[in-house]
This record gives C-alpha cells, sequence and structure tokens, in this order.
C-alpha cells in the first residue's frame, strides 16, 4: 500500500513546500523513478543532506581489481557511457609513483581503468561513474 502516490503527464506528480517539503518513512523512505528519478535544487543550502546512513549506487559504484601483471581492467555500468561520463577512482592499494585514470569508451559502453605500470599484486580501485552537465 502506498500513502502518497503521484502521476502526471508533462508536470510534476507529487510537490512539496515548506521546511521539508516531502518526508517519507519506512523499508523505502521516498521511492521515485522516470528518465530523472529524483531532481533537487537549493538555492543556498544541500541539494541532498543525509542525516545518517550510507550512500548506496547500485550499478554505477563498485571495485574494480587490476590484476597483477596488468595495467587496466574494464568494467561494464549500468548505464549508457557517453562522452559527458567522469569517474571518479578511489585505489585502497599505495600505487607508489604510479599513474592512475580511465577511459571513457561511449562505442563499447564499458570504462577502461588503468595504471601506467603493472604491479607485482592486485591493485584494488574503487569506483563511482557519474555525469558531468553537458
Amino acid at each position: 500500500a502506498n500513502g502518497v502516490v503521484g502521476n502526471s503527464v508533462g508536470a510534476a506528480g507529487v510537490v512539496g513546500s515548506g521546511s521539508v517539503g516531502v518526508v517519507g518513512s519506512g523499508s523505502v523512505g521516498v521511492q521515485a523513478s522516470g528518465s530523472t528519478g529524483l531532481k533537487t535544487s537549493s538555492s543556498g543550502g544541500y541539494a541532498i543532506h543525509s542525516t545518517g546512513g550510507k550512500l548506496r549506487f547500485d550499478g554505477i559504484s563498485g571495485l574494480a581489481i587490476i590484476k597483477e601483471g596488468d595495467t587496466e581492467v574494464v568494467i561494464k555500468p549500468d548505464v549508457t557511457v557517453t562522452k559527458e561520463t567522469i569517474v571518479l577512482l578511489s585505489p585502497s592499494t599505495n600505487l607508489g609513483d604510479r599513474a592512475l585514470w580511465y577511459i571513457a569508451n561511449a562505442q563499447d559502453n564499458d570504462i577502461k581503468i588503468k595504471i601506467n605500470r603493472a604491479r607485482s599484486t592486485d591493485s584494488r580501485v574503487a569506483y563511482l561513474v557519474l555525469e558531468r552537465a553537458g
């Protein structure tokens, strides 16, 4: 059962205003879907403010492992890779003086995470796929 359901063609299904515009609670507090699932804005505060808990991004984040002796790993996120795709990389392995970067390949819809020299052990790299405003 749903507490509030909004549906509209060409306009907002649910609109909230006030000190807190929309509040939800339950196993899923607020659920949104569409070509843009959730759109937020702020004129000077936070567009998104979490007061507890972790953020989870299924299909666009993970842990890539560049195997020992290799210099790259290919990931296939659950979103379309475009020229606007950017990837945040965070190695959880000390790469020393090695360079770490990515190549977003829109044609093959994948992303290569690369280091400039192979290592003698696996390299673990956390990633988050985003899209910059065009």
